[in-house]
Parts: structure tokens; sequence; C-alpha cells
């Protein structure tokens, strides 16, 4: 009897030891299986396959089919699940978010899943990309189950240039919910979808998979530049538009987490626009210099240091930077007033990055200039034209209309332009400036009733040029470029369509700033010449008289007429207007 009680204790604690692994191993198992398949969401009726694996992840022969019971993706079985793992594959329509269609043809996805205390399991893009990499690395690296998941998981992000903690989960990933999670997933879905048909897209989703399997590395060029440049074409609000729209066409309340911050996550970082823009103009006392950027900016790179701000080549502006992650903004709001007449420089360092941790490539620079807006400042002569052809500055420069007719002006009010359309009108103005001089403007409107085939219509000429018929000529309309020849140095301005129209008033403004010519219709620049004399828009020495349009007695022989319509608020200045006060005689009219 004594000799039968150690193996009595034996045998008790063998079967102890038993019933705990029968424990441990009855949470593999699981009473069914839920889930949503996702691309965008799957619609009603796809076909879906959940199929039991051994612990090699070798099929048992057992499997069940089902299908989704909803246009959300959702698909459930109740069957008991006798395996530690399960493949789910799905094969059905989808919504895609890139066209906002229903697919034309069906897509395949698939899952792999551990069965443990959770029996709800997603199908989307992330988990067809990595089950067949952590297979190989469980049966091949030596990793369990958990390890390889996570291993697998933060390959595949790093392919995206996407960084998140091990705790991810592709399985429990839905883009129908909130979270950056969530955000991820829809961001690769998208960004594997781009412009691709369904076939276009399970052929690049086999090749991923294959490509990384081994390694877990993209080595396929061509993928990886689809994925490029899906990812800088994606229109970011269509997407979220569409969605919207099938959620609430399948009556489904969701919140669509922020996928945009991670759509741009493979390109480098750039800036896509900047305020002031590259070598814009704007008046003194902005107080906001805004940058705005492809891609989520890291916070803890935005500093003085990484954005600097200056004036001129020497000073550096102080003041405060505020980020907005939504719109990938960056605010500089300078603690000091901009001051008119001056260059600004944005140089932006590679330290500078996203949080994905890439920057610039080089450094970045910007130049933009601020400018005063005083339209009164060195104002030589400005001819309103209100029933009379009076210098309203007071300066005596006085003009006389020739066979003019004072009609409504740019302003709708009676008598407050000149219509010179009769025979021989013209306005003949004193010499206000200089026209050899290095620095001038001179600004009119012009309302054309009739344009021509074959004479130039002329908006600012010499009364008498280097022969008694033949003028200088600084600014004209024509249909073609008519007057050229060696007699004529000015602006042709055309008309028709994108051009000057019939029947509209239009702003023209000479300028000439250091002996170059800029012309701006309706303050935009359209044309500018070469600093030189044998080129346009040079000028030489003249003290007498300027005409708008044509006297009759100087029409014979030349390709020349009378202006055929009206004109409004003449000005000279003795002094190169800037581009920002172009913009506000545009604006303000008279």
């Amino acid at each position: 009897m004594k000799k039968l009680f150690p193996i009595l204790i034996l045998f008790v604690f063998f079967g102890l030891v038993a019933c705990e692994n029968d424990d441990e191993s009855s949470l593999k198992y699981a009473n069914g299986l839920k889930g949503n398949i996702q691309k965008g969401p799957f619609i009603n009726g796809s076909s879906v396959t959940i199929q039991l694996l051994n612990d090699n992840f070798v099929a048992t022969g057992i499997s069940y089919n089902t299908v989704t019971n909803n246009d959300f993706g959702g698909f459930q079985i109740e069957n008991k699940i006798d395996a530690p793992y399960v493949e789910v594959i799905t094969n059905g329509f989808y919504f895609n978010e890139v066209t906002g269609q229903i697919s034309d043809t069906q897509l395949s996805l698939r899952s792999l899943w551990k069965i443990d205390n959770s029996e709800e399991t997603n199908v989307n893009i992330l988990t067809t990309l990595s089950k067949d990499r952590i297979i190989y690395l469980v049966k091949n690296k030596g990793l369990n189950y958990e390890a390889a998941k996570i291993q697998a998981q933060k390959e595949i992000l790093d392919i995206f240039h996407i960084s998140y903690p091990d705790d991810i989960d592709f399985n429990h990933l839905d883009i129908s919910k909130d979270g950056d999670e969530n955000a991820i997933l829809l961001a690769i879905s998208t960004i594997l979808q781009g412009d691709f048909a369904v076939g276009q897209l399970s052929e690049v989703i086999s090749k991923f998979i294959l490509d990384i399997e081994k390694d877990g590395v993209l080595d396929n060029e061509e993928i990886k530049n689809t994925l490029y440049n899906h990812s800088e074409n994606l229109d970011m609000i269509s997407l979220r538009n569409n969605l919207k729209k099938r959620y609430t066409d399948i009556n489904q309340t969701v919140v669509i987490a922020p996928f945009e911050k991670y759509v741009k996550s493979m390109l480098p970082l750039q800036i896509v626009e900047i305020s002031p823009r590259q070598d814009e103009f704007f008046v003194s006392g902005l107080d906001t210099i805004k940058i705005f950027f492809n891609k989520p900016i890291d916070p803890n790179t935005i500093t003085a240091e990484n954005i600097v701000v200056s004036r001129g080549s020497i000073s550096t502006l102080q003041g405060e930077f505020i980020y907005d992650p939504l719109l990938y903004l960056v605010k500089f709001l300078p603690a000091e007033e901009l001051v008119p007449e001056e260059m600004y420089t944005i140089d932006i360092t590679p330290e500078l990055k996203g949080v994905d941790h890439m920057g610039f490539q080089e450094n970045y620079r910007s130049h933009f200039h601020s400018y005063s807006c005083d339209l009164k400042r060195r104002l030589k002569a400005y001819y309103p034209l209100n029933g009379d052809a009076k210098d309203a500055t007071g300066n005596g420069f006085d003009a006389s209309i020739i066979n003019g007719v004072y009609t409504q002006g740019i302003d709708g009010i009676e008598n407050g332009a000149c219509n010179l359309s009769a025979p021989g009108g013209h306005m003949m103005i004193p010499n206000v400036v200089n026209a050899g001089d290095p620095n001038w403007s001179y600004s009119i409107w012009v309302n054309i009733d009739k344009t021509s085939e074959k004479f130039s219509l002329l908006l600012f000429n010499e009364e008498k040029g280097y022969s008694a018929n033949i003028p200088d000529i600084y600014l004209y309309l024509s249909s073609s470029y008519v007057c050229s020849g060696t007699d004529f140095l000015g602006f042709y301005i055309g008309w028709g369509a994108g051009k000057l129209n019939t029947h509209s008033w239009h702003l023209l403004t000479l300028v000439i700033d250091n002996s170059v010519g800029h012309v701006y219709m309706d303050g935009v620049l359209i044309q500018k010449s070469k600093n030189t004399p044998s080129q346009d828009g040079y000028f030489y020495d003249y003290s007498g008289k300027y005409m708008v349009s044509w006297s009759e007695k100087h029409v014979q022989n030349y390709l020349y007429e009378t202006l055929q319509g009206s004109i409004d608020n003449v000005r000279f200045y003795d002094r190169a207007l800037n581009p920002k006060e172009i913009f506000e005689l545009y604006k303000q009219k008279k």
C-alpha cells in the first residue's frame, strides 16, 4: 500500500496539470465570429468564408460560409470554432471612396485571426497585406504569433512612412470610426485605390504581398511610384464627401477619422501654399504670415531656428508661431509691424519635420515684398473727365478735348467720361512727364465700342515724334502688330477672348520702372520690356504734348485711327507705381 501512495500522488498531479492545460486550450476556441469587411464598405450579399487553421496555419478541412448582412460590410456566424486560428476570405462589391460609386467588379480581401477571448475580427486592406508576412515570420523566424503580427504591422506602416505604437491591431480597425488608427486604415486604403479599377487594385495587392513576404520591405519600384503618385494626387475633400454621402445613403451615422493627415505621409515635406506668395506684394501692416504644408508637422520642430523670417539681409523678426493640425498650417505672428518698401525672406530648414520625421530635403526660401499704397503720392496730373479736362490735382496740367462728347462714366454718373468716337476725336495733354525719365506711370480707363481689323487705336502717344507725321507710340490697341516697325517703341494690347473686350471698362496702366516698361490690364501684369534701347518700352526724352486717340489730320497714309470708345480717370505719376497700388486703382475705379 505504501508503494501505491506515491503513484496515486503522481496520477493526481498529472490530472491537475491536464485539467489546467485543457482550460488554456479552451481559450483558443470561440462560439462564433463576426466583423466588418471594408475597402470602402462591402455591400450586402458579399461572400464570406471562415476557414479553420491549425497551429501551423494549415487548413483543417472545416470552413463556414456566409454573406454580409448589410451595406456596412457586416458578417456573423454562430458556429463553434474549434481551432487556434482562422482565415477569413471575402469576395464582393464595395463602395469606392475615390469615385464615390460601387465597384464594377468584385474584390477579394483576407484576414488572419488568432482565436482568443475576442470573437470579432474585421477584414480590410491592412489585414490582407499583413497575413502572409505574419505566417512567414512564425514559420521561418521563430516568432510567436503576437510578435510576428507586431513586426509585420510595423513593416507595412513603415512602407507608407507612418509611425504608430505597437498596440495597433489591423484586425480591429474600422474606417467608420474615429481615431488615428482608423484614419491610418482609411488613408492606406485610398492610397492603394487611387485611380485604379478593381483589377488593377487586385494586381497591386498581390504583388505587394509577394514582395514583402520574406523581408518586410517593398522593393518593387513600380509599386512604390504608383503609391507615391496616388498619394500626391488624391482629392481628400472629395474622398471625405463621398464617404459621408455613402454612410448617409445607407442610414449609418459615423465619424470619419482624420485620414487626411496620413495620405501624404509618403511624400517629402512640401509647402502647398505660402502667404504672402513668392514675390507677392502687400500693404504694410500685414500681421500674419501663413505656411500651408502637404502633411502634418511635428509641433516640436516649429521653432524660430527652423522657420526664420527676416527683413532685408540682416534683421530677424521675432514673433509667435501657431499651428493648426487640421489644415497643416503654421502661422507666424510678427512682434513688429512689417514696414513698407522692404523685402522679407522666409527660410525653412530641414530640421522642420513632419510627424513622420521626414523634413525638407534642403533649405527652403521664399521672398515677398512689402509696399506702401499711397495713390496721391507724386500724382502729377489727374483727369476725372467730369464734364471737362481739367487737372484735378491743382498742378495746372489742364488738358483739352477735341471732338469729344461727355458721356456716362465708369461709376455710372452722367458726364463722367469722354467718348472720342467722332472723327478727329482726341485728348491733348501737356508734357506732364518726360517719357525719357527712368520712372513714371500712366493710367487710363477705356471702354471700347468698336474695334478695327486694319487700324490701331491709340491710348497714349506723342503729338509729334522724330518726324512731323510719325510720333512715338507708347500704348495702343490692335488686333495684330500692325504698328510694328522702326517708328514704334510702345506696347500693343489685343482684344478678344481672354483680352480686352468691347463694351466693358478696363484699366490699362503703363509703368516705367528703372527704364523697364510694364503694362497692366485690370490690375494684372500682362507685358514687360527689356532694358535696352532696341526693345519695346524704352522711350526717349520728349518735351512736347501727348495725345489719347489721334486727330484726323494725322490719319492719312498711316494705320492709325480715332479711338472708337470712351476714356475715364486718366492719371500721371512721376514715379513707378507698385503692383499693390495698381491693383488698388483697379478696385476703387475713381
